[in-house]
């Protein structure tokens, strides 16, 4: 499960997040008082998520039509 931290503990501790994002194989939530922002994931999930965007493309080109 994605670990959710403020953007002050990830300015703080940058590092550290992306060492443990990356150690867990997991992503890490940063928010702004208390709102969803941004994500830290390790290398390996963002490219798998750029390989699933591109499957998805041609679908939704089908669609439209």
């Amino acid at each position: 499960m994605a670990r959710t931290i403020s953007v002050s503990e990830a300015k703080n501790a940058f590092s550290a997040v992306l060492d443990w994002a990356v150690n867990n194989n997991e992503a890490v939530i940063i928010d702004v008082r208390g709102k969803p922002k941004g994500v830290v994931l390790p290398y390996s999930q963002y490219i798998e998520y750029e390989a699933l965007k591109e499957q998805v493309k041609p679908q939704e080109n089908m669609s439209v039509q």
